[in-house]
């Protein structure tokens, strides 16, 4: 059965000497997140194959309080900092459950 469930899959590729710095960052940054109103996931993998590259997965209630989090001050914190770290483009999708 569909339910109104948003969902984004992000990949994040950053430069190598950079790595243990953004993972303390996307830690502390899924700590924060996982608390926020219509939060119901958020989860951070590292590749096995490629320690440089991150995939977070995300459950949402509504759009709403995914624009809420892309406006929050941690997320727009985080931003700033790794400016320029990253080496490709963030990848991101967006899904809607339908069973």
């Amino acid at each position: 059965m569909a339910d109104n469930t948003y969902i984004v899959v992000a990949r994040l590729q950053f430069h190598d000497n950079k790595v243990e710095e953004v993972k303390r960052g996307l830690i502390n940054l899924a700590h924060l997140t996982q608390q926020e109103p219509g939060c119901r996931s958020y989860e951070l993998h590292q590749s096995s194959d490629d320690e440089s590259t991150f995939l977070i997965y995300e459950e949402w209630e509504s759009t709403d309080d995914l624009d809420k989090h892309m406006n929050s001050r941690h997320f727009k914190t985080w931003q700033e900092k790794s400016s320029g770290w990253e080496a490709k483009p963030v990848e991101a999708t967006f899904w809607k459950k339908i069973s």
